[in-house]
């Protein structure tokens, strides 16, 4: 997502788009398998911030369901960094992209 001035625009249109975020972004250091469910989640979580902090702006009140998304995605699994011998540290590499987005850990916890 970039910054709104009037219509949304989402830059994130691809699986492989979110990958390629992610090891541009420091979040892994190799390409992960992303599926379009994993997309969803991924543009799922910025969008739920974005109405919760235009809300509060304006003084609405939050939606429940964003609340619940934004509490969920908080409580999952964080990605753990990485020392080396260098002493620089590398993320961890994820073994999916859920481990990247923190979904799909609720449901392993209620099981």
């Amino acid at each position: 997502m970039k910054q709104r001035n009037s219509a949304r625009e989402e830059l994130l249109t691809e699986p492989k788009l979110l990958s390629d975020w992610a090891v541009q972004g420091g979040l892994v250091d190799a390409a992960i398998d992303v599926t379009d469910d994993d997309l969803v989640a991924a543009i799922e979580l910025p969008e739920a911030i974005y109405r919760t902090v235009t809300a509060r702006l304006d003084g609405r009140r939050l939606q429940p369901a964003d609340v619940d998304l934004l509490n969920e995605r908080a409580s999952g699994a964080q990605l753990t960094p990485r020392l080396l011998r260098t002493a620089i540290a590398l993320p961890a590499v994820p073994s999916s992209a859920e481990r990247v987005l923190g979904v799909g850990h609720a449901q392993e916890r209620e099981e």
